[in-house]
């Protein structure tokens, strides 16, 4: 069969059939309304859902968006009043007729759904919606807007939002229409209709996770119009306006929902900025804030998953906000801060929080619930009440985000118990130095958690002080700074590494002094319970931090390889040095520093960068460091001077001083010298300070060219001065007797300081050169005549005077002394004497030095040191070297504890020690332990000691804290005691109990050291033994020096 070819003309029965409708209704303008009856005409029921239908509602529309969105107010207000015309002629009695005013609206999205037509169902929605938008803002309106809600949601018309919220994802249209009415009626009138909304809530907030989970293909992105907003971002204002409106229960049971939360709050940082600032204000103020809600529905919703999830927006990236509006990481980090700091919304806190909204309250506004939540600081479950915010802040980034970082260290500012809680078990960073952002970043977070401010309610009275001391040493040094770790960083070859170090055991020693003055400045004011267990909070923080600290031989190995030029590090390292000796001396005398050739140079750096001020300000702060080094430190060499140096280092430390007394920053340097001086005798002792400020001016008045020839000279006699002071006590003596009475010897004032410069002068003047001699004399003359304005003794001063006179070779140099000592100072040397009788309040009448008034000063009450602890009734101790070897157990202090049992007051306790104690006496000596033999002596001396009294008595405690001590000599063959103690050891197989103390008296006092640095080091060490060994009264007999026999 051929095939047919189809026709082209219009006639063909192929061709497509024409619309019959000559013009389309939907091409036609929208119905102009001037009437009520225009509107009673446009709401009329029509079983129909084609174009006239959706013509009508799209007109109701516009005249609706005039009356809500216009912008001229006249026509807005005349659509406003036929609109409520309408309302009142078609119902006089809103109530009783229950809004049938607009029931051919109704009745037409009824008909809509049952013939499936959804555009016309999405329509009538939305213009509902737009309705009670349109009259919410008008009083007049009220009634008949409750009426309308109150008929949307009666049984009849739940079916009509079944359709839309069951309606499949990709009907957005219809799923939008309904989440916009429903937001309407939940906030119109200040949201009366929204209880009634929740009573339908297995319509309202069905699939409502469902719907927040539905954002746009392009997400995060902020677009400029949002014409078409996503279903997520409608649904989360449908969310908000009901937690702002709704009542107790039906926001409890919003917040209890699982699935709606984990939907809201889930990839929020994909949204747009409006819908993240919406909800972030709702979870603050609507419930944060609001004081209906349960404290245990608070905490239940904000749990660490919640926080973690708002924690997702510090990585938000949008505009820095406006002025009206901050940016939504601003935003973020102010809720998260309100909610983990405690306050009246201290909400994290507890893990079952029982109390109230009403309690919470009430504490709040009479400030006691910040004092009760810090007390419970030290409580044992304070970890339990904090791990919703311990499970959240571990989970935080703080060495990736500043703000991160803020909310952390806010949160330790206000708990830093929370600081031992967070470190622990913390494994997701370790501090091991590499030069990475990472590793700067957590170096500058552990930093500022150790410049919080020191916190000490965690020791009270019915604490346990060994919880309060580690969380307060976790405060000062955290957990992540140990010892090893810390010797790493300080030994790296990056200098930003080891810079950042020393930033940090500076801050941690600040701190540790900073709590150690707290504690025993709060100790004049404590029972002496409360003392007690302050000190030994104190002794317990002291002697952790110095396990936690590097030892001091790496820090002085930074400094002396650390180069000129790096100002700020070589300030920073001294500052650490200071502050070793300053906290922890016992650990900074273990090592060798050489203060006086640092001081020197330093002092020397100085001098030169005086006149460039190239990092001045940094090497006085050194040099400030280094005083405070020198004053602690005993063997200070200030005379020894060497090769290339023209003076001592206590002259540059003196003309230090004299440059310094001119800006008025004098400080610690002026205790030193006068120290100094008052040790050696170089200044009269009466009245010593003010001796000090006479030689002081007499330089700093004097030109330049004569300062620099009597440095020189001056320096030399106080040299010899210090190295044979008898010979110038000598002559100052036969100089009294030869020019002052008998009778007034006793008041006659000299200065040791001028014996020796008439003494030294005839060698100047036959060695030095003419001009040398002159400049000289002129300082001579006019310090010669301070002291006879500031209370020497004329006589002594004239016959100086006459000697120096009679020694001078150049008859221009005698008339320089033969000058009338009596005339007048110059006006600047009088102001300036002046000056420091003012700052240091010595008296005076006509120019002459009044001596001192004793006034009746209190005692000041000293306190007498704590005792020693109470024995423990367990004795872990006795079986805890058995899981290590010999020397383990050696360097662990393992043994030292074991031996230290045979003290106990308990006989079972001492006979199983002794028993141990061979037991470990047989393994040691199978070992292969360096220092077997000395150490197997030294138990089978105090075994064999022990053995003879503990079935009576206890040992006594000086015998076991003397062998624990030695068992620590013994190990180390370098260490200063070693001879002494092997010599102990060889007098026999028994110790004489009674003549212990004395033995080592007369050893370590009374003899002489091993070592000529190491006698106060020898000292020290007996010191602490016996202060150790004081336990008990009958000890402290043995104690009695009236009982010793030493020969």
């Amino acid at each position: 069969m051929a095939e047919r070819s189809a026709g082209s003309d219009d006639e063909s029965p192929h061709a497509k059939r024409r619309k019959l409708a000559s013009v389309s209704i939907s091409a036609q303008e929208n119905i102009e309304i001037h009437s009520s009856k225009n509107l009673h005409e446009l709401l009329n029921f029509e079983q129909d859902t084609g174009s006239n239908v959706k013509h009508k509602i799209r007109s109701l529309r516009s005249f609706l968006n005039v009356i809500k969105y216009g912008t001229d107010a006249q026509d807005q207000a005349t659509k406003r009043h036929l609109l409520l015309e309408f309302l009142q002629s078609r119902s006089s009695t809103v109530g009783e007729t229950d809004a049938l005013a607009l029931s051919g609206l109704v009745q037409t999205w009824h008909f809509a759904v049952q013939n499936n037509s959804e555009s016309l169902c999405s329509s009538v929605a939305a213009c509902f919606a737009l309705l009670l938008g349109s009259i919410s803002s008008g009083l007049e309106f009220r009634d008949f807007g409750n009426a309308l809600c109150r008929t949307l949601l009666h049984e009849d018309q739940l079916k009509l939002f079944m359709r839309g919220m069951s309606a499949h994802r990709h009907k957005e249209h219809l799923i939008n229409s309904c989440l916009r009415l429903l937001t309407e009626i939940v906030q119109f009138d200040g949201g009366s209709a929204a209880n009634l909304v929740y009573r339908q809530r297995e319509t309202t907030f069905q699939r409502l996770d469902v719907f927040l989970s539905m954002r746009n293909e392009v997400r995060g992105a902020d677009s400029p119009s949002r014409r078409r907003p996503s279903i997520r971002e409608i649904a989360l204002r449908y969310v908000c306006t009901n937690l702002r409106l709704q009542g107790r229960t039906a926001k409890s049971y919003i917040l209890s929902n699982t699935r709606i939360v984990r939907s809201l709050l889930q990839d929020i940082a994909h949204d747009p900025s409006w819908t993240i600032h919406e909800l972030l204000g709702a979870l603050k103020k609507d419930i944060l804030e609001d004081a209906s809600l349960s404290y245990s529905t608070k905490v239940y919703f904000f749990n660490d998953w919640t926080l973690g999830c708002l924690a997702t927006l510090y990585s938000y990236s949008d505009t820095k906000g406006t002025s009206t509006q901050p940016s939504v990481k601003d935003t973020v980090h102010t809720l998260l801060l309100s909610i983990c700091i405690p306050s009246s919304q201290e909400i994290c806190c507890h893990s079952e929080a029982k109390e109230s909204a009403k309690d919470v309250y009430a504490l709040s506004k009479n400030g006691s619930r910040d004092e009760e939540f810090s007390r419970d600081f030290g409580s044992t479950t304070m970890s339990k009440r904090h791990r919703n915010i311990l499970a959240f802040l571990k989970n935080l980034r703080p060495y990736a985000n500043i703000l991160q970082a803020d909310l952390i260290l806010e949160c330790f500012r206000v708990a830093p118990t929370l600081i031992d809680d967070y470190f622990s078990g913390k494994t997701t960073f370790s501090f091991d130095p590499k030069l990475t952002a990472t590793w700067v970043g957590y170096s500058r977070f552990l930093l500022a958690i150790i410049q919080l401010p020191p916190y000490l309610s965690v020791w009270q009275e019915e604490s346990d002080e060994d919880s309060c001391t580690k969380r307060l040493l976790s405060c000062i040094l955290p957990q992540p700074l140990a010892q090893k770790v810390l010797t790493r960083c300080l030994n790296q070859s990056s200098f930003l590494v080891t810079f950042l170090t020393v930033m940090l055991l500076n801050a941690a020693f600040d701190k540790l002094a900073q709590v150690i003055k707290i504690l025993r400045g709060e100790q004049k004011h404590s029972y002496k319970r409360l003392f007690e267990a302050s000190e030994r909070v104190v002794q317990g923080l002291v002697a952790g931090f110095s396990t936690r600290c590097p030892e001091m031989k790496h820090v002085i190995s930074q400094f002396c390889g650390c180069p000129k030029d790096k100002y700020a590090f070589r300030e920073a390292l001294t500052r650490l040095l200071a502050s070793y000796y300053n906290q922890i001396p016992s650990i900074a005398f273990d090592a060798r520093f050489d203060t006086s050739a640092a001081l020197s140079e330093t002092i020397k750096d100085l001098d030169q960068q005086h006149k460039t001020l190239k990092g001045a300000s940094f090497r006085k702060l050194e040099l400030d460091h280094l005083l405070d080094v020198v004053f602690h430190f005993p063997n200070m060499q200030w005379w020894h001077k060497a090769e290339e140096e023209q003076l001592s280092p206590f002259a540059r430390l003196l003309g230090m001083h004299v440059r310094r007394t001119e800006t008025g920053q004098t400080g610690q340097m002026a205790q030193i010298l006068n120290a100094i001086m008052g040790d050696y005798s170089i200044l009269r002792s009466g009245n010593t300070f003010h001796a000090l400020d006479v030689l002081t001016i007499s330089l700093r008045t004097a030109p330049d060219e004569v300062n620099s020839e009597a440095w020189g000279y001056l320096d030399n006699c106080i040299v010899r001065l210090v190295r044979k002071p008898i010979v110038y006590y000598e002559l100052m003596d036969d100089l009294i007797a030869a020019h002052v009475p008998a009778n007034s010897i006793s008041s006659c004032n000299i200065d040791l300081l001028m014996i020796v410069l008439a003494e030294q002068w005839p060698y100047i003047c036959q060695r030095k050169s003419i001009f040398a001699v002159c400049n000289v004399a002129r300082w001579l003359n006019s310090y010669m005549s301070l002291l006879l304005h500031t209370g020497s003794s004329p006589e002594l001063l004239s016959a100086l005077r006459e000697h120096f006179v009679n020694t001078t070779i150049d008859p221009s140099h005698r008339t320089i002394f033969e000058q009338s000592p009596d005339k007048p100072l110059e006006p600047e040397i009088r102001l300036q004497l002046d000056a420091a009788r003012d700052v240091h309040k010595i008296p005076t009448v006509d120019g002459l030095v009044l001596p001192k008034v004793t006034e009746n000063i209190k005692p000041e009450v000293i306190f007498i040191p704590p005792g020693p602890q109470p024995e423990k009734e367990d004795h872990p101790e006795l079986y805890a070297w058995t899981r290590e070897d010999a020397q383990e157990a050696l360097s662990n202090g393992l043994i030292q504890e074991l031996v230290l049992c045979l003290c106990s007051q308990h006989e079972g306790v001492r006979k199983e020690s002794l028993t141990n104690i061979y037991r470990f006496m047989n393994n040691l000596e199978a070992s292969g332990y360096s220092e077997r033999q000395q150490t197997y002596l030294l138990l089978g001396e105090i075994s064999e000691t022990a053995g003879q009294i503990i079935a009576e008595q206890p040992l006594p405690y000086f015998a076991g804290t003397l062998a624990a001590a030695l068992l620590i000599v013994l190990a180390d063959p370098l260490h200063f005691m070693y001879s002494k103690a092997s010599k102990f050891l060889n007098k026999g197989p028994q110790w004489n109990l009674a003549r212990l103390p004395s033995y080592w008296v007369d050893k370590v006092i009374l003899h002489e050291p091993t070592d000529d640095e190491t006698h106060y080091q020898e000292i020290d060490w007996l010191l602490d033994v016996l202060i150790d060994g004081l336990r008990t009264p009958a000890v402290s007999t043995a104690f009695n020096p009236l009982s010793w026999d030493i020969r």
